[in-house]
């Protein structure tokens, strides 16, 4: 059927946890969504209430709908994807494409709904190892089932080479397999004037003239935080004068099911750092993350498992060298190694890529300037913008043809 719109394209994102929760992906998404206005599409949210959000608010000039959810309950999946299904009806002459986030058991549910109704159909694979297809289809039961549920979309967005080469690799069409790197507002995250960059550290209380080091991100296992701090012992001992600021929670809600855990492990880190009388400041969850990149001289990411890594693309066009672990392939895709930044793997390699750069003012400068231009040349979020409506709107020629 032609297209007759004379309307921008509806797409509604689909994902459980949405600021203000606290969800890597979700944060990018929610910085996203202006730009994807702005390239042509409306936009609006479908996401979990956790039994305490508002059903329905705008955030940031976006329509957010929000849905019972409640994980620590038995067959939450089963609940969500019905709830979800049934949201996609209620709501059917107010979207056009449904973009889901990350993989879980209802999406073959949910995307059946809105194929029923017509509409176009986004999946969008965030993490390797968990929800990349090679995973999906090799560790879980009822392989066929999923893979079923896979092909309800009409196309699939990988954030990360590595996560469209396992897709291929499983067997799923390589022409509705994408990869669209995540993006970065260049206005926003962007390098400090000399004098603003002094303004912000001595409003934190730092020294203008001692080295800061600073990583963003939840303090969990997964992102290396215990790792950072050994590295940092050795750091600390060949410049004492540099302080580590870790900017992310280190406070968990009952929310998830895994919070003892969670803080039994920062619990741990902090014991770590105090025993060993280390210079490290934890920042907990901050909302203006880039004056705490625009304050550095280093950012380090000691992370095992990213999706992407948006903080390390946000600290990029902040003009900050970055000192990264490989992340199953995950740093290649960006930080150029030796031009802006060091992929280093293991706690000495991070400490001698973070010293090196300390000690070489030169060096450092040199990488800032290249960490600035790769940030607005490959991951700029109005050209991220585009690409996410280009195949917003082959799913939904594909829905109606």
């Amino acid at each position: 059927m032609p297209d007759t719109r004379v309307r921008p394209l509806r797409v509604l994102l689909h994902i459980l946890e949405y600021p203000p929760l606290f969800a890597g992906h979700a944060i990018h998404l929610h910085r996203l969504a202006p730009a994807l206005q702005a390239a042509g599409a409306s936009v609006e949210v479908l996401t979990g209430d956790f039994g305490r959000l508002a059903r329905h608010e705008i955030i940031d000039g976006i329509r957010v709908h929000r849905i019972p959810h409640h994980p620590k309950r038995r067959y939450w999946e089963h609940r969500s994807a019905l709830r979800s299904s049934l949201a996609l009806l209620r709501r059917r002459k107010r979207f056009d494409v449904l973009h889901l986030n990350g993989f879980s058991d209802p999406v073959g549910i949910i995307a059946s709904t809105a194929r029923l109704l017509r509409k176009g159909v986004v999946l969008q694979l965030v993490l390797l190892g968990t929800d990349d297809p090679e995973t999906i289809l090799s560790r879980y039961r009822f392989p066929a089932l999923r893979r079923w549920a896979l092909s309800r979309a009409h196309r699939i967005i990988c954030i990360s080479p590595p996560l469209r080469e396992s897709a291929v690799r499983a067997g799923l069409p390589p022409d509705r397999v994408v990869f669209v790197p995540q993006g970065v507002d260049t206005d926003r995250f962007r390098p400090p004037r000399p004098d603003e960059r002094a303004s912000i550290r001595a409003g934190m209380g730092f020294d203008p003239h001692d080295p800061v080091v600073v990583s963003v991100g939840a303090i969990i296992a997964r992102k290396g935080i215990d790792v950072l701090l050994e590295a940092w012992v050795s750091v600390q001992e060949r410049v004492p004068a540099a302080t580590l600021v870790l900017v992310g929670p280190d406070q968990f809600s009952g929310d998830d099911p895994d919070t003892p855990a969670l803080d039994e492990f920062v619990r741990k880190v902090k014991a770590f750092a105090s025993s060993r009388r280390l210079r490290v400041h934890f920042a907990g969850r901050q909302e203006q993350v880039e004056r705490y990149l625009q304050a550095a001289d280093v950012f380090v990411l000691a992370s095992r498992q990213e999706g992407f890594g948006a903080v390390i693309i946000e600290a990029l066009a902040c003009g900050l060298p970055a000192v990264v672990t490989p992340m199953d392939g995950i740093g290649a895709v960006t930080v150029q190694h030796g031009q802006n930044g060091f992929i280093a793997d293991g706690p000495e390699a991070i400490a001698d890529a973070i010293v090196r750069l300390l000690h070489s003012p030169a060096l450092a400068a040199g990488f800032a300037q290249a960490a600035r231009r790769s940030a607005e040349l490959q991951f700029d979020s109005r050209n991220v913008a585009r690409s996410y409506v280009h195949f917003y709107e082959e799913a939904f020629r594909a829905a109606r043809g």
